[in-house]
C-alpha cells in the first residue's frame, strides 16, 4: 500500500509562489512589458488612431471627475490646503488612467515607456518608436478635446469650468524650464503606475499600482502632458462661457 501511494502521481503538477500571486515579481512583469512595447510598435494606423483618442477620451474623464469633485471644495482648500491637495489628487486622474490601462487604450506618456523599453532591448526600430509617440500624441489631443467639446454642449461643469481655469493658469505661466522639469517628474510617476499596474494580473491591484504615483503627482502640483490638454481645454471652456454671458446681457451689449 505504502509503495502505491508514493507511486501516485499528484493531483497537481508543482505550484510556484509566482503562479498564484496576484502581482508577478519584477523580472517578469519587466518582460510583460516588453512585450507589450514590442506589440504596439507593430500596431496599424487604423487601430492605434482609435485607440489613441479613446485614450485621450478617457483621461478627459479623469480630469471631469477631478475638477467635478475634487478641485470643487474651496472651504477645505482655505483651512487645510494639504488636504485639498490630497483630495485633488484622488478623485479623478487616477479613474482616468484607470480606463486606458483596462481596455488596452493607446496613451502617449505610457508609449514613452514600454516602447523605449522595446527599442532599447531589440524588439521595435526607432521609426516605429516615433511613429507611435506622433500618432498617440495626436490622437490623445483629438480625443481630449472631443470630450470637452461633450462637456461644453452639455453645460455639466458650471462653476467647475473657473475651477479648471484656475488650475490652468498657473500652469500657463510656468517659465519653459520649470514646466520641462515638472513634466518630466509628473509623466516619470505616470509611467510607473503603468509599469507597475502591467505586473497585476487582478483588477484590484491594477488600481492599486495606478492610484499611488497618480495621486501623488496630482497633489504635488506636477504637470502632466495629457492632463495639460485638459486643463487648457477648459480654459477655453471659460472664456466662452464669459462670451456667452456678455452677448446674454443686454447691458453688456449696450456698453460696446
Amino acid at each position: 500500500a505504502d509503495d502505491a501511494e508514493e507511486e501516485q502521481e499528484p493531483l497537481l503538477g508543482k505550484v510556484e509562489a509566482s503562479d498564484v500571486a496576484l502581482v508577478t515579481p519584477p523580472h517578469i512583469g519587466y518582460r510583460q512589458v516588453l512585450a507589450a512595447g514590442a506589440q504596439k510598435a507593430k500596431v496599424r494606423l487604423t487601430k492605434s488612431v482609435p485607440l489613441g483618442i479613446l485614450a485621450g477620451i478617457f483621461i478627459g474623464f479623469g480630469c471631469y471627475l477631478m475638477v467635478s469633485v475634487g478641485a470643487n471644495c474651496p472651504d477645505i482648500k482655505e483651512k487645510n490646503p494639504g488636504l485639498y491637495k490630497m483630495i485633488l489628487g484622488a478623485f479623478g486622474l487616477p479613474f482616468g488612467l484607470m480606463l486606458v490601462v483596462v481596455t488596452g487604450a493607446d496613451l502617449f506618456t505610457s508609449n514613452c515607456a514600454t516602447l523605449t523599453i522595446a527599442v532599447l532591448e531589440g524588439q521595435a526600430g526607432l521609426s516605429q518608436l516615433a511613429q507611435s509617440w506622433v500618432v498617440s500624441y495626436l490622437s490623445n489631443f483629438v480625443g481630449s478635446m472631443l470630450i470637452v467639446g461633450i462637456v461644453i454642449a452639455g453645460d455639466t461643469l458650471g462653476a467647475g469650468a473657473e475651477t479648471a481655469a484656475s488650475l490652468a493658469q498657473p500652469k500657463c505661466e510656468l517659465s519653459f524650464g520649470n514646466a520641462f522639469a515638472r513634466a518630466i517628474l509628473a509623466n516619470y510617476l505616470v509611467c510607473l503606475a503603468v509599469y507597475m499596474a502591467t505586473f497585476a494580473r487582478d483588477l484590484a491591484s491594477k488600481m492599486v499600482a495606478i492610484w499611488f504615483p497618480i495621486s501623488a503627482f496630482i497633489a504635488m502640483g506636477l504637470v502632466s502632458l495629457d492632463k495639460g490638454f485638459e486643463r487648457a481645454a477648459h480654459s477655453i471652456d471659460r472664456h466662452t462661457a464669459r462670451a456667452h454671458a456678455t452677448n446674454s446681457d443686454p447691458h453688456a451689449r449696450a456698453s460696446r
